[in-house]
C-alpha cells in the first residue's frame, strides 16, 4: 500500500529573539507542511506576529534557523523569499488604482503586459471585485481595500500566503467577507499561515493549529485536539474567555 507522506516547506529551528532586552520568542521549533491551511492563536504580545514577520523575511532573529524548501534563508531579504504578507492595515498605494496596486509586484517583475492583465482579472474575481479595476482605493470600504491586499498577494502566486490579524483593523459586519476570502483560498495551492483572533474560524478552516503564549508555543495540533481538548492549562486559561 502506497504511503503518501507531507512534505515540510517552512521549518523555524530554535528561533530566538529579544526586543529592548524582553525575549519574544524563547527557542521556538515549528514546521509548517506545503498546502497546510495553519492557525496562529494566543494573546497579545504572545509572539504570533513576530514569528509570521521572521518567516516573512521582515525580522531577523537573534539566534536560530529559518529553513525554507530545504535551505536556510535567514539573510533573505522578503522580495527575494516565495513568500507573501497580507498585513493588518492594507498597506495598499494610495495613489493607485485597484488594479495598479494588484499588478504592481507583476510590473516590479517584468511580466508582460497581457498576462498581468489576466491575472489581475482573475485574482480580482478571486475574491469577489470583478469590475472594480479602475476604482481608487481610497473609496473603498476597509473589507474592500484588504481584499484588493489578498488579490495582490496572490498575484505573485507565493508558495506561502501569510495573514497577519487580517480582521482586526475592520468593522464586525466588514470581518465575515474578508474571511469568506479566506476560507475559500484553502483549495489553492498555497499553504496558508493566518494569525488570528478567530476562534470559531480556526475551528472551521485550520489544517493546524499553533497556540503561542509567553514567546513558546504552548500547544499545537488540529482544531479538534487544541480548541476542543485543550491540554495546556495557558491554552485552557485563554480559550475559555470565548466560551
Amino acid at each position: 500500500m502506497e504511503q503518501t507522506s507531507k512534505k515540510t516547506i517552512v521549518s523555524l529551528k530554535d528561533i530566538f529573539i529579544k526586543f529592548d532586552g524582553e525575549v519574544i520568542l524563547n527557542h521556538i521549533n515549528l514546521d509548517i507542511n506545503e498546502k497546510e491551511f495553519v492557525t496562529i492563536l494566543g494573546p497579545s504580545g504572545c509572539g504570533k506576529t513576530t514569528t509570521l514577520r521572521i518567516i516573512g523575511g521582515f525580522v531577523e532573529p537573534d539566534s536560530g534557523d529559518v529553513i525554507f524548501g530545504g535551505k536556510r534563508i535567514n539573510g533573505t531579504p522578503p522580495n527575494k523569499r516565495n513568500v507573501n504578507t497580507v498585513f493588518q492595515k492594507y498597506s495598499l498605494f494610495p495613489h493607485l488604482n485597484v488594479f495598479d496596486n494588484v499588478a504592481f509586484g507583476l510590473k516590479l517583475k517584468k511580466m508582460p503586459k497581457d498576462e498581468i492583465k489576466k491575472r489581475v482579472t482573475d485574482m480580482l474575481a478571486t475574491v469577489d471585485l470583478k469590475g472594480y479595476e479602475k476604482r481608487s482605493v481610497a473609496k473603498l470600504s476597509g473589507g474592500q481595500q484588504q481584499r484588493v491586499a489578498i488579490a495582490r498577494a496572490l498575484a505573485l502566486n507565493p508558495d506561502v500566503l501569510c495573514f497577519d490579524e487580517p480582521t482586526s483593523a475592520l468593522d464586525p459586519e466588514l470581518t465575515g467577507e474578508v474571511l469568506n476570502v479566506i476560507r475559500s483560498l484553502k483549495t489553492s495551492d498555497s499553504t496558508m499561515i493566518v494569525v488570528t483572533h478567530e476562534i470559531e474560524f480556526a475551528r472551521d478552516v485550520a489544517d493546524k493549529i499553533i497556540f503561542m503564549a509567553d514567546g513558546v508555543i504552548a500547544e499545537e495540533g488540529t482544531p479538534e485536539q487544541v480548541i476542543n481538548n485543550p491540554q495546556n492549562p495557558r491554552t485552557q486559561a485563554f480559550l475559555s474567555r470565548f466560551n
